[in-house]
């Protein structure tokens, strides 16, 4: 049954990227409903709540959509007033709510709702150190397929997802917004480089004892070096600017990271300069001028008035002023941005293009620096566990560490929060952290 669940879940995540990133309402809702189809049969299971008792992090998700319940009650209107300095819709029949859209919190709760879902299966599911092994390359399969796709795109000029016309000449996968395509892959590197370092190790290791059987671990070392410059490469076509830079960035700190933590330092820093002059030349052959265009763009564009990212944030930031402490209501910033928006006046504009700005004007601030500062508190405990931690999950946990950094820089320009098949890749990525940490005594860790 634990079998059967697992890979329904990695199918379900499947669907959601196939299904342009989850973007679409009557394709998600199916993938929502599959989500709480497998919670229900690993819940009714008296052996699998057992075995998850003590494990399962109640806190802050709890707290999250408690908070998003409360967005949507419907409240006497001198407490909704004295909230919120102002009635919301509704309260002039006695009643309101936080929220300026019931409609759009109650979506975005369902959203919410199946991220934590995701981050709980992927606890219990994925429990052990063989198990999360299966994940790891599960989503570098998944990762793999959209590069090639997004590179085919790319080269060929297809303009095509699969019957609907795509607006943009870039490398975008399965998802519209190339932008999010590489959020996406972003998140995934960091998984390949720490399945090479992983490998490096093992490598290391064997030449010591059996030197004749080294030459497989060097092969699993070169490929999986090999599959993060082809990701990367994806992500560079692309022409996203920002998912190029986090990328980089995470990458950076991957290597930082297990070049410190590893014994063969000198042999890994050739192997970091390696990945960099190959991922430059394969770039330069493939062909680097159009991406270079957009990032000559970059200061035009932001010196612009009204036209740009920037402009956006400024607005977004009154939005943050007027609802400091509550929020205007999960998913209601294309509706609470008609109020300020200053730029794009002949546009409807559906995200503010900072998932921090985005999340403050919706949820508040508390409930954001709590969602946010959870994210980078995590990472900080695995990086500081990670000498601790035994066999492939140092792979784990330099995938882990290395996707959270790429998704908070990312974060800065982007809203991959906001997009379904992003966001459930978040919340396993989350949860494989937590299970690293947190791992169940008699599982394959302790073994």
């Amino acid at each position: 049954m634990l079998r059967f669940l697992r890979w329904s879940l990695l199918s379900v995540l499947f669907l959601a990227v196939v299904a342009f990133g989850g973007t679409e309402p009557i394709s998600f809702s199916v993938v929502q409903v599959l989500v709480f189809c497998i919670a229900i049969l690993w819940s009714v299971s008296l052996k699998n709540a057992k075995a998850a008792n003590g494990r399962i992090p109640l806190g802050l998700p709890g707290l999250l959509l408690c908070f998003l319940l409360l967005q949507i009650t419907r409240l006497p209107s001198w407490l909704v007033g004295g909230f919120k300095g102002a009635l919301h819709p509704g309260a002039s029949s006695g009643y309101g709510t936080l929220s300026i859209s019931f409609y759009e919190t109650r979506a975005f709760f369902l959203l919410v709702l199946t991220y934590v879902i995701v981050f709980y299966l992927s606890i219990v599911l994925f429990d052990g150190c063989g198990k999360r092994k299966q994940l790891v390359y599960a989503l570098l399969g998944l990762a793999t397929v959209e590069a090639f796709y997004g590179l085919v795109q790319y080269f060929t000029g297809w303009r095509y997802i699969f019957t609907p016309p795509r607006p943009y000449a870039m490398a975008s996968g399965t998802f519209v917004n190339p932008n999010n395509y590489a959020g996406l892959l972003g998140m995934t590197v960091p998984f390949a480089l720490g399945c090479f370092f992983y490998q490096f190790e093992e490598f290391r290791r064997e030449l010591k004892e059996r030197y004749e059987q080294t030459v497989g671990g060097l092969q699993q070392s070169a490929f999986w070096l090999f599959l993060a410059i082809v990701l990367f490469a994806a992500i560079f076509f692309s022409r996203s600017r920002m998912g190029i830079l986090a990328t980089t960035l995470a990458v950076g700190l991957v290597f930082v990271l297990g070049i410190l933590k590893a014994r063969e330092r000198a042999r890994l820093l050739l192997w970091g300069i390696t990945f960099i002059l190959t991922s430059v030349v394969f770039v330069v052959w493939l062909g680097v001028s159009p991406v270079l265009t957009r990032f000559e763009t970059l200061g035009r564009e932001y010196s612009a008035q009204g036209t740009g990212r920037l402009d956006i944030w400024k607005d977004t930031l009154q939005l943050v002023q007027q609802n400091f402490w509550l929020g205007s209501g999960g998913g209601t910033f294309p509706i609470a941005y008609t109020g300020v928006q200053t730029s794009f006046l002949d546009r409807v504009v559906n995200h503010a293009h900072n998932d921090y700005l985005e999340v403050v004007s919706e949820l508040g601030v508390p409930a954001a620096l709590l969602f946010f500062g959870t994210v980078v508190f995590l990472a900080g405990r695995l990086v500081a566990h990670f000498d601790r931690v035994p066999g492939f999950d140092k792979a784990v946990v330099l995938g882990v560490v290395g996707s959270l950094s790429a998704y908070l820089a990312h974060s800065l320009a982007d809203f991959n929060t906001y997009i379904p098949a992003n966001g459930m890749l978040l919340a396993m990525v989350l949860g494989m952290g937590y299970a690293v940490l947190h791992p169940r005594p008699g599982s394959e860790r302790w073994k």
